[in-house]
């Protein structure tokens, strides 16, 4: 059996949110935040609000994303900066 460890690094833009109660998430790669993915966070917030949850975002770091020789559309500084 073949064994997998994951690093994992939290980082919460709102240092005010606390998810102690739960929240409302989004899980993907998010590697640029087109139109599909605003269309998806808008209704991330809007249920999180209905909830009164925060919402949170699962990403993946640009290693994690499927084979490919694609390019990135978004660095994972400007990432985080779109995502919040």
């Amino acid at each position: 059996m073949k064994e997998m460890f994951f690093d994992i690094e939290v980082i919460m833009l709102n240092k005010n949110a606390s998810l102690e109660n739960g929240c409302v998430i989004a899980v993907g790669g998010f590697d640029g935040v087109h139109l599909g993915h605003r269309a998806m966070l808008a209704a991330l917030t809007e249920e999180a609000k209905r909830q009164k949850k925060p919402a949170a975002v699962f990403s993946f770091a640009p290693s994690d994303r499927p084979k490919g020789n694609t390019a990135l559309l978004a660095s994972e500084d400007e990432k985080r900066r779109l995502l919040a």
